[in-house]
């Protein structure tokens, strides 16, 4: 969605503001809160302390705001500082024609390595090893 909005003189115009292919940016003034306020729910839930880390899953059909929700989840100050936000879509990197699960898993853990580094931090020597030692392991495919 481009971070500019056309102001409409008609429903026509208006329209072009709502395309369902392209979720909200947080702040965007077209953003209605859901009933119920369920990313604050999300949000509490992910603050709070937990002795094995959540996991969540968020779906619904197509268009209805789950990445406009994700995009104010990644927005939220308190979540960024508890967390290491990695946005990314898989239709980016990976060809989504021929898409498998290790496709999906290595998009992740590359996406997370190459952002977490982007952002200037560095892993912990005991993590880098780690990989290292995994790709020395790394056997080639019979065909």
């Amino acid at each position: 969605m481009p971070e500019e909005f056309i102001v409409a003189d008609d429903l026509d115009l208006a329209w072009s503001n709502f395309d369902p292919f392209y979720p909200l940016p947080a702040g965007c003034p077209f953003y209605m809160e859901p009933e119920g306020k369920p990313l604050n729910r999300l949000i509490n839930a992910l603050l709070r302390t937990h002795r094995q880390p959540p996991k969540y899953f968020f779906s619904g059909h197509r268009g209805c705001g789950k990445s406009t929700e994700l995009n104010r989840l990644a927005a939220n100050d308190a979540i960024k500082r508890k967390f290491f936000v990695v946005k990314y879509s898989v239709r980016d990197v990976c060809d989504v024609n021929n898409l498998n699960y290790v496709d999906v898993l290595f998009s992740i853990g590359a996406q997370l390595y190459l952002q977490y580094e982007d952002s200037g931090r560095e892993l912990r020597p005991e993590l880098l090893k780690d990989l290292e030692a995994w790709r020395n392991n790394i056997v080639p495919a019979e065909k």
